[in-house]
């Protein structure tokens, strides 16, 4: 009985979804503890075209840091995804994901890959999937004693959900990833992020951002876990 009503309520919310582009934008203030304490501010964009048929993700995120007015952190992600058929319930998926991170000492990180997507639940007020993927990992890391290039294969595992709470009044996100190497499992990076948004009007909202990073792969005598807790506003249109 409970699977007859998921499906039905799958069913319903992919017939009606129609082609359309979507943005949002925000700028976030944070305190954050691991390799720096510090002061930190970071804005965030994401574009979105929902097709008949693919749907295409556009995000990137850019951040600056300063102690005693020094600079000590500066980072930069972007990420792009092409999600085939993504109406059905199970769909396959292209993704491509650069960062730079100069607190974890990585000049230069590059993630590519396919993978296939499973949708759990999907209604109006709730949303959730898994995912995996086959990634190739590229990381450079800074120039210094004890770095080196490198590049291997990972499986790439991925949880995601989105709740509207309380008639909408507030919007509960998180995700999740986990990659461990083909080549050696114990090496793994894991990601989360957790939002609690309040939206102030039909495009405002003001959030506060929980993240977790645990990196397998950061530059000689960096920590590898860093954590950051984010208050902020932004737009969607």
């Amino acid at each position: 009985m409970f699977s007859v009503v998921i499906s039905n309520s799958y069913s319903q919310t992919a017939d009606t979804v129609k082609t359309e582009w979507s943005a949002t934008l925000s700028m976030n203030g944070l305190y954050q503890s691991g390799n720096t304490n510090k002061i930190y501010v970071s804005g965030k964009g994401e574009i979105k075209n929902s097709g008949k048929i693919i749907e295409t993700i556009l995000a990137s995120s850019l951040g600056y840091g300063e102690s005693n007015f020094k600079k000590d952190n500066n980072d930069f992600y972007a990420s792009l995804t092409a999600d085939l058929f993504y109406k059905n319930r199970w769909s396959p998926f292209l993704l491509q994901f650069v960062e730079y991170n100069f607190a974890s000492g990585i000049d230069f990180r590059s993630q590519s890959g396919a993978g296939l997507k499973y949708i759990l639940v999907q209604s109006e007020d709730h949303k959730t999937s898994i995912s995996a993927a086959c990634i190739y990992d590229y990381t450079n890391l800074t120039s210094i004693p004890g770095n080196s290039k490198i590049e291997t294969p990972r499986l790439s595992v991925r949880f995601k959900t989105r709740q509207k709470l309380f008639s909408g009044k507030l919007i509960f996100s998180f995700v999740s990833f986990y990659q461990p190497s083909l080549e050696n499992i114990a090496n793994a990076i894991f990601r989360c992020e957790s939002i609690l948004e309040v939206p102030i009007t039909k495009s405002i909202f003001v959030n506060a951002v929980y993240k977790y990073t645990d990196d397998d792969i950061v530059s000689a005598g960096r920590k590898r876990s860093d954590t950051k807790l984010t208050f902020g506003a932004g737009y969607s249109f």
